[in-house]
């Protein structure tokens, strides 16, 4: 007799995290990281889904299964290929965080038994490759300093690789004067908060918007750029601004917030706003190349832009079709054809 689907598959509602899992919890939420990492289901090259005739040759990717992929990095973070640069097209929802996630666990602490727990997944997809990472990384024996990078926030690179750096060096209680040292002002800024009166405080409190005094130096330790900013400003107003040392910069642009954007957008009024935003933006023209632009200049049929630059050089320039968009909508609606 023929058995119903329900008893031979079991749906884990506990495996599906929220819908979604985040990168951004790899050194900082490591109960969510460590069951995530240990949930991921690796393919192996004799069981894969699709093939390369499926998503075609045009593009030029070689499509591979997720435990050759992880063997790729793995060997490259070792120094055993030289190519060290891995490139993974998806899209979305098909579980890259996930697998950069379980990966990153893998390569930061290779003996934990999160570690094992990833490995026994990848041979249990193909024991030839799970067993070709085992000894390597038995080799090898040390851990990989990983950084975890959301390409989905709006962050200052430099900042987010250092701080991911000291959290990881601290939590292995390694020494990071040296980085520390590389940017000063952030431990400038520290020591003036510690010797700052309760009213000094107070006020980098209130402009900080952290739960005390200790989170915001903590931040500061982790060179937080957005923190520093903060700081900065609450010092400044007070005729006590940071001095840059060793040439390093007293401020490094913050960029903005989600809201900040969205203020942003909300304050253009019309839509010649809007066109001239767009194409400084997402094209990059000089305020002057967008005031010399004329009607004839903007060829939407064919989707280009004829750009006058320094010493009246032309160049064409192709639209994306947001700002084609823009443009006819100005184009229409508030410079018609007379």
């Amino acid at each position: 007799m023929p058995e119903a689907l329900q008893e031979l598959v079991r749906f884990r509602a506990d495996k599906l995290f929220n819908g979604a899992v985040n990168i951004d919890w790899f050194g900082t939420d490591e109960q969510r990281a460590s069951a995530a990492s240990e949930a991921y289901v690796f393919h192996g090259p004799q069981y894969h889904g699709v093939s390369q005739a499926d998503v075609g040759v045009e593009h030029g990717h070689r499509l591979v299964d997720t435990a050759t992929f992880a063997l790729s990095i793995i060997r490259r973070s070792y120094g055993i290929e030289d190519q060290p640069f891995t490139l993974a097209i998806a899209g979305y929802g098909t579980g890259k965080s996930h697998l950069a996630l379980s990966l990153a666990s893998l390569l930061s602490d290779p003996d934990s038994q999160v570690a094992r727990g990833v490995l026994s997944a990848i041979e249990a997809a193909d024991k030839a490759i799970g067993a070709e990472i085992r000894a390597i990384l038995h080799e090898a024996n040390r851990p990989c300093l990983v950084v975890a990078l959301n390409g989905m926030k709006s962050f200052d690179l430099t900042t987010e690789i250092t701080r991911q750096i000291i959290r990881q060096l601290t939590r292995r209680s390694i020494e990071t004067r040296a980085l520390d040292e590389l940017r000063p002002r952030f431990s400038q800024a520290a020591t003036l908060i510690r010797m700052g009166n309760d009213e000094i405080k107070q006020e980098v409190l209130a402009a900080c918007t952290k739960n005390g005094i200790e989170e915001i130096l903590a931040a500061l330790e982790q060179q937080d750029e957005l923190i520093y900013s903060y700081v900065h400003k609450v010092f400044s107003s007070r005729g006590m601004a940071l001095t840059a040392l060793r040439g390093e910069p007293k401020l490094t642009i913050v960029p903005l917030s989600v809201d900040e954007v969205a203020r942003f957008w909300a304050s253009f009024r019309t839509a010649r706003d809007l066109a001239i935003v767009g194409l400084m933006l997402m094209h990059g023209l000089r305020s002057g190349e967008v005031l010399a632009l004329n009607p004839e200049d903007v060829l939407l049929s064919e989707g280009q832009l004829r750009v006058r630059g320094k010493g009246s050089k032309l160049r064409f320039l192709p639209l994306a079709p947001e700002t084609t968009q823009l443009i006819d909508h100005y184009l229409r609606l508030e410079r018609p054809d007379p």
